[in-house]
């Protein structure tokens, strides 16, 4: 009999064991692009301390994996970093286990577990964490965190302010603040979690609790969530005035603005692209220079705006005010193809990652080749096209048995879960051109998944679902 406490450790064990496979199968995996950037950044941080801290790039990651590059070798740190990457992902799915444990109390622990495997065997999840030193890891894990908070102050939406509960709202907050610091599209993620929660509590479920002392507890909320970003602001603006947020915004947002002005043919191969550069490139070679994501033409546009925008300040305008007018009149005058490209790459982002594709072995075997693809299409496609059936299925069936009372019905504890994915959907994916930035929050999905599959059984069919 497996008791209560074990579960967590069994779900932790399974997930990291699960990485070290791929970590296996890549052992010998070349890091590249933002990886190099990251363990640059580490290295430095390691060789001369916090004082290293630049606009360069997010530091919340490399100012993690720093120590490791202190007393390893760089061959040795990176192995460690790569090791380091699973770990997170298999604390997540331990946190995963106890989110669900608050959402379904009455659910047996067997099912909870069975639950937790489907997050903690996540194919793209083990594949990608296991196989570079990118930030998303962290990410993931911060995010669960901040999810796994949020649900506990929200188990008793009556009662929002227990003996003890003060903790998980600074935890929260301080797990929110270094999310901005691994990746700036987090600056709007306190706000989006503070103004739904007030609206909700106030407004929806009419929560009993004083506003005042609601008040006062997303004040601390947001205070922490932005203590650890603007001080590091603060430093870097004093260290050479380095408009490094607001370039970068910029840049992101045009990217996908500008690909409006491409034809549906072009924006096809991109998003194919986006899939994996490898694959475009056997594809269509001969679009390979145009669409290439670090030298092609979107972000050859991206960046010459951007040029020519810190030319015209002297107009009063800021660098943020005139891209986002940019990108409106891109927006204004493709709408249509605006929404579509953004559908389009959407599906890439839910079905089609797959094993994260520069696992694909480029100087091996044909034969290795095409075993590696019929993997990734039985281990991801159809596992994400089942996980996501039972996503619609569940909002479905949802919809057709409350009808006009769907936001009554919905608790808020659950609906965090939605609408921090929400927030990816609406604004993160417009800043970013590439699928890996979804993985921080795979978590709500795989929640989601538990939750419609928990709402379509037969025992869950009650007029209260919380």
């Amino acid at each position: 009999m497996v008791s209560n406490k074990k579960y967590p450790l069994i779900i932790f064990g399974i997930s990291f064991l699960y990485c070290l496979i791929f970590l296996l199968l890549s052992a010998r995996y070349q890091q590249q692009h933002d990886a190099l950037s990251y363990i640059k950044y580490a290295q430095d941080i390691a060789s001369v301390g916090l004082m290293k801290l630049n606009p360069g790039i997010d530091p919340g990651y490399s100012l993690l994996i720093s120590p490791l590059f202190r007393f390893f070798s760089t061959p040795v740190a990176i192995m460690l970093s790569r090791i380091m990457n699973s770990a997170l992902f298999a604390f997540s799915s331990s946190i995963f286990y106890s989110i669900i444990k608050i959402l379904l109390p009455k659910a047996s622990n067997k099912r909870i577990f069975m639950f937790s495997l489907f997050f903690s065997l996540s194919p793209q999840l083990a594949s990608f964490c296991a196989l570079r030193t990118y930030s998303e890891p962290l990410q993931l894990f911060l995010n669960s965190v901040v999810l796994f908070c949020f649900v506990k102050i929200f188990s008793g939406v009556d009662n929002i302010i227990r003996p003890g509960g003060l903790k998980f709202w600074v935890i929260a907050s301080l797990g929110t603040g270094y999310l901005t610091l691994t990746k700036s599209f987090f600056y709007i993620y306190p706000l989006w979690l503070a103004f739904f929660s007030i609206i909700y509590c106030r407004f929806i479920v009419k929560n009993n609790c004083p506003l005042k002392t609601i008040a006062k507890l997303f004040v601390i909320f947001l205070f922490f969530s932005y203590l650890l970003p603007f001080l590091w602001l603060v430093s870097i603006q004093k260290k050479d005035n380095y408009q490094f947020t607001a370039e970068r915004f910029s840049t992101n947002i045009l990217i996908q603005a500008y690909s409006t002005e491409w034809g549906h043919d072009v924006a096809f191969k991109w998003s194919v692209f986006q899939i994996s550069g490898n694959l475009g490139k056997f594809f269509f070679p001969a679009d390979a220079k145009i669409i290439n994501g670090v030298e092609g033409e979107l972000t050859t546009k991206s960046f010459s705006f951007v040029k020519r925008a810190d030319k015209m300040k002297d107009s009063g305008q800021t660098l943020t005010e005139l891209s986002i007018r940019e990108w409106g009149r891109l927006v204004k005058n493709h709408p249509f193809r605006y929404v579509l490209y953004y559908c389009v790459n959407g599906l890439n982002d839910l079905l089609l990652e797959g094993v994260y594709p520069d696992i694909y072995p480029e100087q091996k075997s044909t034969l290795l080749r095409y075993v590696y693809l019929i993997n990734a299409l039985l281990l991801h496609f159809l596992y994400s096209m089942f996980i996501w059936s039972v996503i619609i299925g569940g909002i479905f069936v949802y919809m057709i048995r409350y009808k006009t009372k769907l936001l009554s019905q919905l608790t808020l504890k659950r609906a965090i879960i939605v609408f921090s994915l929400g927030y990816f959907l609406f604004f993160a994916f417009h800043f970013h051109t590439e699928l890996r930035y979804l993985y921080p929050f795979y978590i709500n999905i795989y929640l989601l998944f538990t939750l419609s599959c928990e709402f379509l059984k037969k025992s869950a069919q009650r007029p209260n679902i919380s």
